[in-house]
């Protein structure tokens, strides 16, 4: 299976590295497709970025980094809603993407998008506590 994996954190997140990539690195080697997009607070040096680019390459991930807006919240929040959704339509159009994996609502509002225009399927991951 082909999928694209939507998480609205940095790919340097602690968070990130020990949950996102372990998880789509055992889904890789299982035999499936994975594209992740991430937004980055920071840009990441050219070298960063290659050091990464060529780290989940050789777990069998294809990345691709957005930049994380910050300020004014909702509009900055809106934004990145936008540009992820749109990349996400790009990716899932280019790589004959079938399920969209959102970690979180902000996520799920972009795999909502993505699903409306290409029509993957949608996994929510809910993520924090259930009052939220």
């Amino acid at each position: 299976m082909t999928a694209l994996y939507i998480c609205y954190q940095s790919v340097d997140e602690p968070l990130t590295r020990t949950q996102v990539l372990s998880y789509l690195e055992g889904l890789a080697r299982a035999g499936h497709t994975i594209t992740l997009i991430t937004f980055e607070p920071k840009r990441l040096s050219a070298e960063r970025s290659q050091e990464v680019q060529s780290d989940l390459a050789e777990r069998g991930i294809a990345w691709t980094s957005l930049r994380y807006h910050k300020r004014p919240t909702l509009l900055a929040t809106m934004f990145d809603i936008l540009a992820g959704a749109t990349t996400g339509i790009r990716l899932t159009r280019k790589h004959d993407i079938r399920l969209i994996h959102a970690r979180g609502q902000v996520a799920g509002v972009m795999g909502l998008m993505i699903k409306a225009v290409t029509r993957a399927k949608l996994l929510f991951d809910m993520r924090g506590l259930l009052a939220e």
